[in-house]
């Protein structure tokens, strides 16, 4: 896989590598590892970072191998409005025709409330670590 900012290509199986971007309000970075693709998220997912957040999560959605999972870690996002929900919603319904486990990792307030308030947190599988998702192969 060969990965610069902002996107990730080539071969899907092999040694971890990462992609990471920013822009100051957001950082992400992209990994390969275990039986899963990490997508790792921290700062806020607004309406200006919702194109980066966009791009890097529809590169982990493309890269992920059916009947396997793509972990999208949501821990250390501060704000979370209406453009991250739709672009979790779009790549849901991907990995279900797929064949992808999609978990969402996720244990603070600026997520998980609105993913409750849109009842979302009853259709998305959403675990507090990646211990809570042995299923992946992966620790931490």
């Amino acid at each position: 896989m060969t990965c610069t900012p902002g996107i990730c290509k080539g071969p899907k199986m092999g040694t971890p590598e990462i992609s990471s971007a920013g822009n100051g309000d957001i950082s992400l970075s992209l990994r390969h590892t275990g039986n899963a693709i990490v997508l790792t998220i921290r700062g806020d997912i607004d309406l200006e970072t919702a194109p980066l957040f966009r791009r890097h999560l529809h590169t982990a959605r493309d890269i992920a191998d059916p009947h396997r999972s793509l972990l999208i870690d949501l821990r250390d996002v501060r704000f979370f409005n209406s453009s991250g929900i739709a672009e979790l919603i779009t790549v849901h319904e991907h990995c279900r025709k797929r064949g992808v486990d999609l978990i969402i990792l996720a244990d603070g307030p600026a997520v998980l409330r609105p993913l409750q308030v849109t009842g979302l947190a009853e259709v998305f599988d959403i675990r507090s670590s990646f211990d809570a998702a042995p299923d992946a192969g992966l620790q931490g």
